[in-house]
């Protein structure tokens, strides 16, 4: 990780790949960037983000909203995040069918030990590490 900028997509990457495995779940979503009302110190303008999926298959993309408006880009950021989600399970019709037997446990309550369906990760700033990211039970 230290020879990777953040906000950047090899590191918006990482962060999913990360989560999805201390996780262990089907799918990672992560978000990272300058959410404003100023950029960050990579010389990034507000309102950029790199966000990431990874599970059977992968997509990264970088957000440009061209606002200064922090909560605006939040919201932006997170939104996007998760269209890219499906957008994933489409790109491979095998887990598209698998994605909407998983949207549809959703809603459902799980049992203990069930496998989560994606787990996000995200804000400027944050740093993956063990302690910040166990899931409270």
């Amino acid at each position: 990780m230290a020879n990777i900028r953040s906000a950047s997509e090899p590191y918006a990457a990482l962060l999913a790949r990360t989560v999805r495995e201390r996780h262990g779940a089907s799918w990672g979503v992560a978000e990272t960037g300058a959410a404003g009302p100023s950029g960050n110190r990579y010389g990034d303008a507000a309102g950029h983000a790199c966000l990431a999926v990874d599970g059977p298959t992968s997509r990264v993309l970088t957000l440009a909203t061209g606002s200064a408006d922090r909560r605006g880009n939040m919201q932006a950021f997170a939104q996007r995040a998760l269209e890219t989600l499906p957008q994933s399970w489409r790109a491979d019709p095998g887990l598209a069918k698998s994605a909407r037997r998983s949207r549809a446990r959703l809603g459902r309550h799980r049992g203990a030990g069930a496998k989560p369906a994606f787990f996000l990760w995200g804000g400027s700033g944050c740093q993956p590490n063990t302690a910040s990211m166990k899931r409270s039970r």
